[in-house]
């Protein structure tokens, strides 16, 4: 099939159902705890979303990205990698999310398989977000246009100056002005589309097509509450560490922080727009009819161009993965030999197809289940409970093998008892511990992330008394 060749209803059922198949296998691989599913959860069900919409797509108007326009997405998945990755540099600073449960470096082919997820999972920023505002095209919402309009000549400087100012502040102040980098990039590059032609928002409010705009920020938002769902289950996944909006969220994010998402899909926008016009002779992914102003191609440019920036991109990529490990991993997937008190039971575990914290765990949530193994293992009532709360604990915000023993050195061995700490005292406490044994010292917000998801459990009652150092 070349890209002009329209698909048929037979590719809309075979891309939906792989979507159907796809979401069912990551489903059922995170319920089993299957590892080569459960660990890469989250890229196995936004690509089966993707899937989805892409089906629904041709279904509706016989075009979608992963079929006429196909010859894109090798750009696509690769340039939204280095975009997302430029976010992750940027992370550095602000430090407002944080990854747990990762893939453990321990051999060559660990590094492959954790490269391989990373580009699974990075790859779906532009083409999900995208899909989206495809399949809202496909379905007419927001599709009615208004008159063409002249905009002020002076209007793409004051943009850029805005956006400009946003990011500095954003970048020289993170703490309190972190999310102001959102959309910078929006204004400052989008501006520079609208005069040379580019696809750019500013030329969809001059042709009369606002609601092209309003459509995009509908998709970043529907992308963002996809995005986080499936991501509040993943074992591997992000947490946020917004200060001051942690009491209000929905999944991991605070609720604010949705807000976020429709600026990316303008930032992701915006950014794939201008690698097109240096890149690619400024070709467009979307669907002729969603456009009052389509991007103007460049006469005699071709991919080519793109492709030798690949190895310069996975230089960038390589570069600040190495950087992030140590400030923005949490934690690596827990394992049941890093338990102490589960490490004694391995192989009765293991003869028993129980080989990761996580089925133990909801074996033992299992009131048959968990009364079984306690008789079958030999268990005392206090033994099954120091293995429940360990795990329980370990378990918990992705804690850890090494932050768990911290905090048990600190005397703290259940979830409850992390409530009765306030995160300043607690990280202090840890901090000392960290140092006397040699390891690493967690980020204070961690353990306020840790300490205020504790608290929302309600295991923490008024008037109750916190230890202080």
């Amino acid at each position: 099939m070349t890209p002009q060749t329209a698909p048929t209803l037979r590719t809309a059922a075979l891309l939906a159902l792989s979507g159907v198949g796809l979401l069912t296998l990551g489903i059922w691989g995170l319920w089993a705890d299957v590892v080569w599913v459960s660990q890469a959860f989250y890229a196995y069900v936004w690509w089966a979303w993707i899937l989805l919409l892409d089906g629904f797509c041709v279904w509706r108007r016989r075009s979608s990205l992963l079929t006429t326009r196909r010859h894109l997405l090798g750009l696509l998945a690769t340039s939204s990698v280095t975009f997302w990755i430029f976010f992750e540099l940027l992370n550095l600073r602000f430090k407002n999310w944080y990854y747990i449960g990762t893939f453990e470096l321990d051999g060559p082919l660990s590094f492959v398989t954790a490269g391989l997820f990373v580009g699974a999972a990075f790859s779906t920023v532009f083409i999900g977000m995208f899909e989206v505002f495809d399949a809202l095209g496909a379905a007419k919402v927001l599709t009615k246009r208004a008159e063409p309009r002249r905009l002020p000549a002076w209007l793409p400087g004051v943009l850029q100056l805005l956006g400009a100012w946003m990011a500095l502040l954003a970048i020289a102040f993170p703490f309190y002005l972190a999310p102001l980098i959102w959309g910078s990039l929006t204004f400052i590059l989008d501006p520079w589309n609208y005069q040379r032609g580019n696809r750019s928002l500013l030329r969809d409010f001059e042709a009369g097509d606002g609601r092209a705009v309003a459509r995009l920020f509908l998709a970043g938002l529907i992308s963002g509450l996809v995005w986080e769902s499936m991501n509040f289950v993943a074992p591997q996944k992000w947490i946020y560490t917004v200060r001051g909006l942690e009491d209000l969220k929905l999944f991991e994010m605070p609720l604010l922080g949705f807000l976020g998402f429709p600026a990316l899909a303008f930032d992701a926008v915006t950014a794939f727009s201008m690698v097109s016009f240096f890149g690619c002779g400024n070709i467009g992914w979307e669907h002729a009819d969603d456009l009052a102003a389509p991007p103007e191609p460049k006469v005699g440019a071709s991919m080519k161009r793109y492709w030798k920036t690949l190895p310069l991109q996975f230089v960038f990529w390589v570069a600040v993965t190495i950087a992030l490990m140590p400030i923005s991993i949490g934690s690596i997937r827990l394992r049941l030999e890093r338990i102490p008190t589960a490490a004694p039971f391995l192989e009765e575990f293991a003869s028993r197809d129980i080989r990761w914290p996580r089925q133990l765990q909801r074996t033992l949530g299992d009131k048959v289940l968990g009364q079984a193994l306690q008789q079958e293992l030999g268990w005392s009532d206090e033994q099954r409970r120091r293995i429940e709360e360990e795990l329980n604990l370990f378990l918990f915000k992705g804690i850890g093998s090494w932050h768990g023993e911290l905090l048990q050195l600190a005397g703290i061995h259940t979830i409850d008892d992390l409530a009765h700490w306030t995160p300043e005292v607690l990280h202090e406490e840890l901090s000392r511990i960290a140092v006397q044994h040699g390891g690493p010292i967690p980020r204070e917000d961690w353990v306020r992330v840790w300490v205020l998801a504790s608290r929302s459990r309600g295991v923490l009652m008024r008037g109750e008394e916190r230890p202080t150092l």
